[in-house]
């Protein structure tokens, strides 16, 4: 099997080469054996790997969500009911922001239609869209 240096997993995978490196020293791939001289020689699966971890990144997961998950797949891992209950809490946060970013689009709607109201009418509802924004954004931090 052919095996890649650092940059070149990094670069098929779309990524630098410093998160090859913080996403070996989190285990969610496996230690790359080094040649004589050092050099980080991986097997060409962990180009694969990097790219599930990057999208899995752009899915809203966080590295330490993935190392468990990661960590605790194979037989000796955790059960299919740990496994579930970690990605339904997800499920459960994705569909929070999805409501949050909702009612931020209409409040941002009520924003671009306060601009053809009168002066002193327009500015009433762009401080009360703001407001709302504010907390919403506010509401949705809080876990």
């Amino acid at each position: 099997m052919k095996s890649l240096l650092i940059g070149q997993v990094a670069c098929d995978a779309g990524v630098g080469v410093g998160a090859v490196r913080l996403y070996e020293r989190m285990g969610l791939i496996p230690p790359a054996p080094r040649t004589e001289s050092g050099y980080r020689r991986y097997p060409e699966d962990t180009v694969l790997r990097v790219k599930v971890i990057r999208t899995a990144k752009s899915l809203g997961f966080t590295l330490k969500e993935m190392a468990v998950l990661f960590g605790q797949i194979g037989p000796d891992g955790m059960s299919p009911a740990e496994r579930d209950a970690i990605l339904d809490q997800k499920m459960r946060e994705v569909e929070t922001k999805i409501r949050s970013l909702k009612q931020v689009k209409v409040l941002l709607g009520r924003l671009k239609t306060a601009a053809d109201l009168p002066a002193d009418r327009a500015e009433c509802v762009l401080a009360e869209a703001a407001l709302s924004i504010v907390q919403e954004f506010e509401r949705a931090a809080t876990p």
